[in-house]
């Protein structure tokens, strides 16, 4: 066996990296990541190329992005023949990415504001000793319309 001087088994790449064993296990069996080298006992060891690999894939996750679609995007770079072409794969890749990220950026900030214009009328509510079954009081000229309601208010109010 080679020298393992800076390999990591399993446990500790799972510590560094904050994923559990059985996510390493998962990337591995799923090709987006591999071992440097087994130790004489046949354990796994990593080396730092799998740590930034597994923190990436985290990133991407968190932008919404599939594994299968991180691992299109790793693949890249196997599959063509000039870095000119993998610029030109990646960039397609990402400009798709970036507008599904804009249009989710978009439907956020709409369900926030209907967060936010909602906890504005409850606030308003908090002291009304109707019960939950009778009718608004009609205070609020909001709830002279259903349309005018937020819909979390409209729905759970």
């Amino acid at each position: 066996m080679g020298n393992t001087q800076g390999l990591m088994k399993i446990g500790e790449v799972a510590r560094k990296t904050g994923v559990s064993l059985r996510t390493i296990r998962y990337y591995e069996e799923l090709g987006l990541i591999n071992p440097a080298m087994r130790s004489p006992g046949g354990f796994r060891l990593y080396d730092g190329t799998a740590l930034s690999r597994i923190n990436l894939i985290q990133s991407l996750q968190e932008l919404e992005m599939s594994l299968k679609e991180i691992k299109v995007l790793m693949a890249l770079k196997r599959k063509s023949k000039t870095r000119g072409e993998v610029a030109k794969k990646l960039l397609v890749r990402l400009q798709k990415q970036s507008a599904e990220a804009e249009r989710r950026r978009a439907v956020y900030q709409t369900i926030l504001r209907d967060f936010h214009e909602g906890m504005r009328i409850l606030s308003q509510c908090q002291e009304c000793t109707r019960k939950p079954d009778q009718p608004h009081c009609g205070k609020h000229k909001e709830f002279l319309s259903e349309d005018l309601l937020p819909t979390v208010v409209r729905s759970l109010f």
